[in-house]
């Protein structure tokens, strides 16, 4: 709730706002655990709401997730040990202090001064502000029970097993194009949907309310948006590259899939 607020604030977008304080006072506890009278039905759903939309909206942003994409890219397992980044299992917690913004921006800057790979390219691009670019993107919203694909989102989802040859015809490295699926590179992706209906999370991730009619899920409840929310799940599938390729690579893509013209970014 208080990372909803600070977001929104600083990223200068009305989705996360809340009313925190009407929200904390209709908290109370019920055998055990923590839930929302009905005098908070309304901050409840608006906080539900909120935090959808800035998943949507905000931490999935195809800005943000290019240069998440580039990070991840720069930032190989074995940068990662050659640095001696600190983990709970050396005990070195404390050292985390000191790996803070100014320092990811140091060893960027570093690699980008060094030449004759794509991670050395990217982290040029990172500092030169200068991100990836989207070429392809589809949003659709599936049923959270079944988590079928849509036809559009697979046929770009297959694009990934044959970039080599894509990459070929565009004339561009291979290694410079990527594929973002939001969904399933978050490390926490389970958590999103504390309002889920699927019988498997119920239980540690529910919402619970007090009605008349006694203590239930509000994604159980009929008579709440939540309960319409949660039988659905936003589902984004993109595809990057660097600016100077993008017209090249919506070409080729456009050749092979003509029915896709209307997802293109040229």
């Amino acid at each position: 709730m208080d990372y909803l607020l600070r977001d929104s604030y600083y990223c200068g977008v009305p989705y996360g706002k809340i009313d925190l304080d009407r929200l904390l006072l209709s908290l109370k506890p019920a055998e055990g655990e923590i839930i929302v009278s009905e005098k908070g039905r309304q901050s409840i759903e608006m906080y539900i709401l909120s935090r959808f939309y800035m998943y949507t909206q905000v931490y999935l942003h195809h800005t943000t997730r290019a240069f998440d994409i580039m990070l991840k890219n720069i930032f190989s397992k074995s940068l990662i040990k050659d640095i001696n980044y600190p983990t709970p299992e050396k005990g070195d917690v404390d050292r985390l202090i000191n790996f803070d913004d100014l320092w990811l921006y140091g060893i960027i800057k570093q690699i980008s001064k060094e030449a004759g790979s794509n991670e050395n390219y990217l982290a040029d691009c990172i500092i030169s502000r200068n991100p990836i670019r989207c070429v392809i993107e589809k949003v659709t919203f599936s049923d959270a029970q079944s988590q079928a694909r849509d036809p559009e989102y697979s046929a770009i989802k297959e694009m990934s097993k044959y970039f080599d040859v894509i990459a070929l015809e565009a004339q561009i490295d291979e290694n410079l194009i990527f594929l973002d699926e939001p969904w399933t590179d978050l490390p926490l992706e389970n958590r999103y949907h504390p309002y889920t209906t699927k019988p498997e999370d119920a239980g540690n991730k529910t919402i619970k309310i007090e009605s008349r009619r006694g203590v239930t899920d509000i994604a159980m409840d009929p008579s709440s948006i939540s309960y319409y929310i949660a039988k659905y799940m936003a589902q984004i599938i993109r595809i990057y590259t660097p600016l100077d390729h993008r017209a090249a690579l919506s070409s080729t893509i456009l050749t092979r899939h003509k029915e896709l013209e209307h997802l293109l970014w040229f």
